[in-house]
């Protein structure tokens, strides 16, 4: 039986036909008298139909063609789309599984991960696989940092370079180094995460911070040290009152500063009488005793401005900034009886003792300590002379009444 297409075709030909013999026969009849055409019209019309529909038929054929060159067109360029598609997706695959570095994708809205190469999976010791739904903020140890990352993200915002502590899906916890940037595909946001494990780094960091962190207490241990032995070097072993190596140092500058300011220093040598007789009698240990005893009582009775001193043996030395004569003078005289009235307690000895003391005051017996530390010592001798226990100001100066 001939197809379709073939009937058309044959119907075709026998309309085509029968149309030019109607012409044919239409130029003849044309010529004959009107009562012989009447019985012919019918035919007549029956010819122009077919005339009509062949042509109908024809054009619908050529569409019909047309039509389908276009499809089989249409097709051909969504293959070759498809194909070219599909290439770029693997070059893409490639590059992200080859990538040297840890590559993840996961939507922007819930977290879930829907790639990792394999890098990525070794990492985080885990597979991506299409049964196991996996999400991103399973593998932050602060939800909190994921969270930030997050808004970041969906703030336009891309992440570069932040360091977060993530953990594998052991739980092995490690610090990361992530770069995130969101990209949009078919109305879905979605996030593309660069990891770098700096866990190394981190732990190198961490070394070399103990390392520095002991190294600041070893400093500070040999500061302490030598602020200690600068303390031994400035002090009195036995009495812990400044030695007369600290007295050399800043007696100049003191001396200095108080006559910039126009204002008056006043210096005291201080002797314990009689001292060689506790020694002789009580023997050199007791004679400690006693000397640690003035000392204390010394560093007591002055205020917290003045420095006192072990001037060597028996000897003391009181610097008083600031101090007029006067108000010196009763400071010391004050200083001789009560220590006069004071027992002493020595190794089991109660003891007393009495004081002999020089005063002289700058600028007024000189403006340098070596004249000023003459001009009390010599004061200092004076008072011995004159019977002891008492305070003598330096020379040209008459004593004054306490």
């Amino acid at each position: 039986m001939p197809s379709s297409t073939a009937a058309w075709s044959s119907i075709g030909g026998f309309i085509g036909l029968q149309a030019g013999a109607a012409l044919v026969c239409a130029g003849c009849v044309a010529a004959l008298p009107p009562d012989w055409l009447r019985p012919g019209l019918p035919l007549l019309g029956q010819a122009a139909a077919l005339l009509a529909g062949g042509a109908w038929l024809g054009g619908r054929r050529r569409e019909e063609a047309r039509l389908r060159r276009a499809n089989r067109e249409l097709a051909a360029r969504m293959d070759e789309h498809s194909g070219q598609l599909a290439e770029s997706e693997a070059r893409l695959r490639l590059l992200a599984d080859a990538a040297p570095f840890p590559l993840a994708m996961n939507r922007l809205a819930g977290g879930e991960l829907i790639y990792a190469n394999a890098r990525a999976e070794q990492l985080f010791a885990t597979r991506l696989q299409p049964e196991r739904a996996l999400r991103v903020q399973d593998f932050y140890v602060d939800p909190a940092e994921r969270e930030a990352v997050s808004q970041s993200l969906r703030a336009g915002k891309p992440v570069q370079g932040r360091e977060v502590k993530l953990k594998s899906a052991q739980g092995r916890e490690f610090w990361a180094l992530i770069s995130c940037s969101v990209v949009k595909n078919e109305q879905v946001w979605y996030v593309i995460n660069g990891i770098n494990d700096i866990s190394e780094r981190k732990r190198l960091e961490q070394r070399l911070h103990d390392a520095n962190a002991s190294l600041r207490r070893h400093v500070d241990e040999i500061e302490l040290l030598q602020q200690g032995l600068r303390e031994q070097a400035l002090r009195d072993p036995l009495t812990g009152l400044f030695n007369r190596r600290h007295l050399d140092e800043i007696l100049p500058r003191v001396l200095a500063h108080m006559l910039a300011l126009h204002r008056g220093v006043a210096v005291l040598m201080v002797d314990a009488d009689h001292f060689k007789r506790i020694n002789d009698s009580y023997g050199h240990r007791c004679g400690d005793a006693v000397l640690t005893a003035l000392g204390a009582y010394l560093s007591d009775h002055f205020r917290s401005g003045d420095i006192v001193c072990r001037y060597g043996g028996e000897e003391f030395f009181v610097l008083l900034p600031g101090a007029s004569l006067e108000a010196a003078h009763a400071k010391a005289e004050g200083l001789c009886r009560a220590v006069r009235t004071m027992p002493i307690d020595a190794l089991g000895h109660s003891l007393s003792l009495t004081l002999s003391i020089g005063l002289a005051l700058s600028p007024l017996h000189g403006e340098d300590a070596e004249t000023v530390v003459r001009a009390a010592d010599e004061a200092l001798y004076r008072a011995k002379r004159q019977g002891r226990d008492q305070v003598c100001v330096a020379d040209q100066f008459q004593p004054l009444q306490s």
